[in-house]
């Protein structure tokens, strides 16, 4: 199997843990005045609070996560720049895995057209100790404005094209994302290969932080549409043994967003109890 570099994993394991036209933000189509504005999940021994924070537009501008699961440390910072217009310019992540790898953070830049009116491309830099890891992301359209295709191109400073691989992503008729699939692509061959596959299903009711495009820039495909995802299975090609799905059973507010849950993840079997808040 062939290695995968160091931005490639480490988009991974984002994706994994969250497993246009024109400018979509939050609370876009978002019914109600409230804002989303933290989550709590406990589980046994575990804690986890999500924090969202907004500009004076109401446009999600920072997601900081707190806490650990199963011993380990989930913490993880993202601050979204925006320009005036509320297009994002800049994606900055911290976390502690990310430390771990020797990478202080990650930064990615985005092109905006605005005459096409969407995202073309953007770059993604880590520096880990004397080796400079580029990522650049294309991004194709339907005639829709959504996102159905990212196609990467990475570089090593060391080695100037190493690897590529894509993303493909499936909507409902709602407007959800329904499955999104990665395939690596040979670099000597240039055949593709599936290396993993997520599938979503959702309520009807009202998803709190809907940001269409925004949230696959994200890599947050659950914030896409306008529904909440209800259950989620993933199957990782060559590591089946991490295969595994969830699925949540929600309670909602007057106004259809959710209040509280409860997540069941297999095939450990393990729940966990999840509440919303919102202001």
């Amino acid at each position: 199997m062939r290695k995968h570099n160091l931005v490639h994993v480490l988009l991974l394991s984002i994706f994994l843990y969250s497993c246009q036209q024109g400018v979509d933000f939050a609370e876009r189509n978002n019914p109600g005045n409230e804002l989303l504005v933290k989550t709590v999940n406990k589980s046994a021994g575990d804690s986890v609070i999500t924090h969202y924070i907004y500009d004076h537009a109401r446009r999600l501008v920072r997601e900081k996560r707190e806490g650990f699961r199963n011993g380990s440390n989930v913490g993880n910072d993202i601050l979204l720049v925006r320009n005036s217009a509320g297009i994002l310019t800049k994606m900055i992540e911290k976390a502690p895995y990310l430390l771990a790898s020797g990478v202080d953070s990650v930064l990615t830049e985005y092109v905006y057209n605005n005459t096409l009116k969407r995202y073309t491309h953007c770059i993604i830099t880590t520096q880990q100790q004397s080796v400079s890891v580029r990522d650049s992301i294309v991004f194709i359209y339907n005639s829709a404005g959504k996102i159905i295709v990212d196609d990467h191109f990475q570089y090593v400073s060391i080695n100037p094209h190493i690897a590529r691989y894509r993303q493909e992503y499936v909507y409902s008729a709602a407007g959800n994302v329904d499955s999104v699939k990665m395939v690596d692509q040979d670099p000597v061959t240039g055949e593709y290969t599936m290396s993993f596959y997520v599938a979503y299903t959702y309520d009807n009711k009202v998803n709190p932080l809907q940001m269409g495009n925004d949230a696959l820039l994200m890599t947050r495909p659950e914030f896409t549409g306008p529904n909440n995802e209800v259950s989620t299975a993933v199957v990782t090609l060559y590591s089946p043994s991490s295969n595994y799905s969830y699925s949540k059973v929600l309670a909602y507010k007057i106004n259809g967003k959710p209040e509280t849950g409860v997540m069941t993840r297999l095939p450990e079997g393990s729940t966990t109890n999840l509440t919303y808040y919102y202001q």
